[in-house]
């Protein structure tokens, strides 16, 4: 990297090229900004953080799908800057209207669980509202399942189109065990992996199969149990499949702790029991596994275990196990030392091709012999054969167990076999049933938001279902290309690059024009319907080098024409005031304005509908909040507002917060001042001195908790205050 002089602050996008083409990636220091790459291009795109906490610096404000290449820090693609809603944070326009146009726009419920790698859950909307980046389970190119990182989090606003799809596989044991179904809650236009390829929900029907995972033993279990069951090993059944267990005496308690360690992630916590002989017997266990019934049909043909056919995965270390479990060193004055197997269990047949393998691998010489069934004997050979036989399993003998062996390697080292995980396999499940929500207060009691995440693999697993991840920004890659606000590869970006190299023909358009787009198909519809169109409307045209703006009339205008683009509605109107009072009768697939003012300022009008739902929803007011600061959910509550309601709910929760502080503050500095030998002498001085903290100060003497007393105290002579839209009526 080379060394530069970092400025103070971006405040400038030729600090944004300098340094992208320095090598810098410590990007955070300057703002809350995600960065996303394709070879040497960088897309800058600001986060749910920055909505938030609403500072807006240049660099956040800019990072609305920036490109910048880092090789030669040129800009790319000039997307549009930040808008925001009229009057939001006392924010106007200087200029007078040029143009109104109208706003154009899948995902998860806040209470949607991922499934992370390391085997636990966490909720999407606390995932995307905090912004937090748990190591997610995906699915690679070679439909292998991997570790996947969350690089881009979605905050994706109200929805409408919400679909229940209950599936086969259970998730929990609530899920699917106990009678209850397994039912994820998407939007309709959300991609999920449906018989073999990602489409969107509402096009799944009942019976179809999606991907979905189970826990399996590593490859590395799978043949220390397969070992296991050619000696001491079993595998019983449990519930609705197998586990593998073997139990050994306490006296190789060593041998039972590396079985278990050979397990690893896969093994039960040890147990101890007592053998109808009165000896004390450890045993290693497994969990139950799907996989674990393939091998119980592999072992037990007709449920009586025998050795499979195929021996070509026995190796040193699988033929050490069989020797620990089943062998004996046999040995004599007159004879030389042999290993004696005994394989009572295993037919005559079953047997001899044991012998024959050994005799393969290691040029041994057997015999087989009947004593109280058959029996497998190694012999030393004349020319001492045995001896490549007990230095092929000695480093794998677990120390207390070599007392089996011949004296002379008994020092040999021991090689630690790999310890057991367990590992995620793609598995089938089928769909059930598929019912579409009404979006009605009883069905989201909490709220219709949606949320998404972008990962590594873009895919990721939600509530054990395999599924995928629309200002479109046209930048040139060799080719025409369209990415989304945040991703060159997102599933948007891909439709829509298609979409444009196949319908249309840029070749000569002006290289320094970046067209900025709504993306518009079937499965990408969040909540306007448009009645299965499929089209790129083109919103605007932006030089990318001086960031100046076409004008829509006429250049934006002759452009759409020329080379075939939809253009979106565009309105007149008088004023600001008109514009809101039109707000009022808009329809729910009308989501409201985009207005631009001769200042080069661009501005949002939401619809009346819109954020009446919002406020119904939520029903926020100050009462509203300070259950939310007593239920601890604050941040969730604040994750689902919209930007309108923000101000509103962050100034309640700091007076809130505030009053409790110095309530807490003024009742110890009483409490610590009071005398407390009696009861009475306590009650008398707090009548005297303190009588408005009383209800506090005789808590605390009693060892009450203070914080229901001041949440029913402190504030019950305080006005609900409800949230209204403060919307200016002036440009």
């Amino acid at each position: 990297m080379k060394k530069i002089k970092l400025p103070p602050e971006i405040s400038t996008l030729a600090d944004i090229q300098q340094l992208a083409s320095s090598g810098f990636d410590d990007w955070k220091r300057y703002g809350e900004v995600s960065v996303d790459s394709d070879g040497d291009l960088l897309i800058f795109n600001y986060t749910p953080k920055a909505q938030y906490e609403a500072r807006w610096n240049f660099f956040e404000r800019v990072s609305r799908g920036l490109i910048v290449n880092r090789a030669t820090g040129e800009i790319a693609a000039r997307p549009f800057d930040k808008f925001f809603n009229w009057s939001e944070d006392g924010r106007y326009a200087a200029g007078h209207i040029v143009t109104v146009t109208e706003k154009m726009d899948g995902c998860f419920r806040y209470d949607t669980p991922l499934q992370c790698w390391d085997g636990s859950t966490c909720l999407i909307g606390e995932v995307v509202s905090k912004t937090l980046r748990p190591t997610l389970i995906g699915m690679d190119e070679q439909g292998q399942l991997v570790p996947c990182e969350i690089i881009e989090h979605f905050d994706n606003g109200r929805k409408d189109n919400w679909l229940a799809i209950t599936v086969s596989n259970p998730v929990s044991k609530k899920s699917g065990a106990g009678g209850h179904p397994n039912v994820i809650r998407l939007t309709s236009n959300h991609h999920i992996f449906i018989n073999g390829a990602f489409q969107p929900a509402q096009a799944a029907r009942v019976g179809d199969t999606i991907t979905t995972f189970s826990m399996q033993p590593s490859s590395t279990v799978l043949h220390v149990i397969e070992a296991g069951l050619l000696g001491d090993g079993s595998l019983t059944r449990i519930h609705n499949g197998y586990r593998y267990q073997e139990s050994h005496s306490a006296k190789h308690g060593e041998y039972v702790n590396a079985l278990n360690d050979w397990l690893g992630e896969c093994a039960l916590r040890e147990r101890q029991t007592l053998s109808g002989y009165g000896s004390q017997m450890c045993w290693a266990q497994s969990k139950q596994y799907d996989a674990l019934s393939g091998l119980r049909k592999k072992w037990y043909p007709k449920d009586i275990k025998a050795v499979p056919e195929n021996l070509n995965w026995l190796d040193d270390f699988a033929i050490a196990k069989w020797y620990m479990d089943d062998g004996s060193l046999g040995h004599s004055a007159e004879q030389e030392n042999r290993a004696l197997f005994a394989t009572n269990s295993f037919t005559k047949s079953d047997v001899e091709r044991l012998a024959l393998h050994l005799q393969n691998v290691y040029c041994v010489n057997c015999t087989i012999f009947n004593h109280k069934g058959w029996n497998l004997r190694i012999n030393a050979g004349r020319d001492k054969s045995i001896d490549a036989f007990w230095r092929a399993i000695t480093p794998h003998i677990v120390p207390c167990m070599r007392y089996k062996l011949p004296e002379n390697y008994h020092h040999v080292e021991y090689i630690q076999y790999t310890k057991g995980k367990q590992v995620y396999v793609p598995a089938e499940a089928t769909i059930l049933a598929i019912r579409k929500i009404a979006p009605t207060k009883k069905n989201f009691p909490s709220g219709r938001k949606g949320f998404d995440i972008r990962t590594t693999t873009g895919n990721y697993f939600a509530k054990g279902i395999l599924v995928h991840n629309s200002l479109g920004i046209l930048y040139r890659s060799g080719e025409y290309k369209i990415a989304t606000r945040g991703a060159f590869h997102s599933e948007q970006a891909e439709w829509a690059t298609k979409f444009l190299n196949t319908h249309f023909d840029l070749k000569d358009l002006p290289n320094e024009l970046t067209l900025l787009f709504e993306i518009i198909y079937p499965e990408n519809r969040v909540v306007v319907d448009y009645h299965g169109e499929e089209k790129l409307v083109l919103l605007a045209a932006r030089n990318r080098v001086s960031g100046d703006y076409l004008p829509f009339f006429p250049d934006v205008y002759e452009m759409g024409q020329k080379y075939g683009f939809p253009l979106p509605k565009v309105f007149t109107f008088n004023n600001v005031t008109d514009i809101i009072r039109r707000t009022g009768s808009l329809s729910v697939d009308e989501e409201g304005y985009v207005i631009e003012f001769s200042d080069g300022q661009r501005f949002k009008i939401k619809g009346d509908r819109y954020l009446e739902m919002h406020r119904l929803i939520f029903g926020l007011s100050f009462k509203n909040t300070l259950i939310a600061v007593m239920n601890d959910t604050v941040n969730y509550v604040r994750s689902q507002l919209p930007d309108e309601f923000l101000k509103d709910f962050n100034r309640w929760v700091n007076e809130i917060e505030t009053t409790i502080a110095e309530t807490k503050r003024n009742a110890q500095a009483a409490f610590d001042a009071a005398p407390k030998a009696t009861r009475k002498d306590f009650a008398i001085w707090v009548m005297e001195k303190h009588k408005p903290l009383a209800p506090y100060l005789f808590a605390m003497f009693d060892g009450k908790d203070l914080m229901p007393i001041i949440y029913k105290m402190a504030f019950q002579d305080r006005p609900n205050e409800k949230a209204v839209k403060q919307t200016e009526s002036t440009a």
